[in-house]
């Protein structure tokens, strides 16, 4: 999922996108996000397709599975504009489909507790796990 949904993808996206562009191009998320915040539309795009994906990605799943709610960590989840781009996209998606009209619960998205230390503290538990 990483290489779909972790920010070096957004990254890896603005890259390509940009193309030989003026100035640096984004080695990791956190430059990229700087490049949102600072207004760069090529950047603003490419995060809106990328939480476009996601959103369908989700939506996916809660029809298929029903689940109480997507937990987004990791140091994507520290982006604000992440944060609200994909709530939008996961709105609008909701709002042009049939699931809505027939009741169907839309999906809950949340901030994992603790962000960005939410994957190492996965991966220590998956360690503990196997070394068990």
């Amino acid at each position: 999922m990483g290489k779909v949904c972790g920010a070096a993808a957004l990254a890896q996206g603005y890259a390509v996108a940009h193309g030989e562009g003026p100035g640096p191009l984004p080695r990791n998320g956190k430059e990229f996000f700087a490049l949102v915040d600072a207004g760069d539309l090529a950047a603003v795009r490419v995060l809106v397709g990328y939480c476009r994906r996601f959103a369908h990605l989700i939506y996916n799943l809660q029809t298929t599975l029903d689940v109480e709610a997507f937990a987004i960590g990791g140091g994507i989840s520290a982006a604000p504009a992440f944060g609200r781009t994909l709530a939008s996209e996961v709105a609008r998606i909701y709002e042009s489909t049939y699931a809505r009209r027939l009741g169907l619960a839309a999906p809950k998205l949340v901030t994992c507790k603790y962000r960005n230390e939410a994957n190492l503290i996965g991966a220590l538990a998956h360690h503990i796990a196997q070394a068990s």
